[in-house]
């Protein structure tokens, strides 16, 4: 894509795809060689339509190796909506389990000590002394 191609914003709901987004960072890398004077981050954010921290996020993006040129938009998730569903289900049971699980070695632990100061008896019959 070229520079030349980068449109503005046409509404506040508009997504940019990774092509357009890696256009937008190489007209101002281009423009920000050139000695682009104090407050020229913000003009040319301006001019594109969207926001200064956007312009950021998208270059350490690139930097990281994470924004690719594709012309599919991004979507938000990575999941289909029942695979979240899923997800979400699965987060609350492990929670569940890891509580019992704790629950349960706690009540070993208990055992334990019991068992080594004598008063637990070890064939279930209680030996008095």
């Amino acid at each position: 894509m070229e520079m030349s191609e980068v449109q503005t914003r046409l509404t506040r709901k508009h997504h940019f795809t990774s092509a357009e987004r890696l256009a937008i960072l190489a007209q101002w890398e281009q423009y920000a060689s050139t000695g682009a004077e104090i407050g020229a981050k913000s003009a040319f954010c301006r001019r594109v339509g969207i926001d200064v921290r956007s312009l950021s996020r998208w270059s350490q993006e690139k930097r990281q190796g994470l924004l690719v040129e594709t012309e599919q938009r991004q979507t938000k998730y990575v999941l289909t909506k029942q695979e979240r569903i899923e997800f979400l289900r699965l987060q609350k049971e492990n929670a569940i389990l890891k509580a019992q699980l704790e629950q349960s070695e706690s009540a070993v632990e208990v055992l334990g000590k019991a068992s080594e100061l004598g008063c637990v008896p070890v064939s279930g019959v209680v030996s008095r002394s």
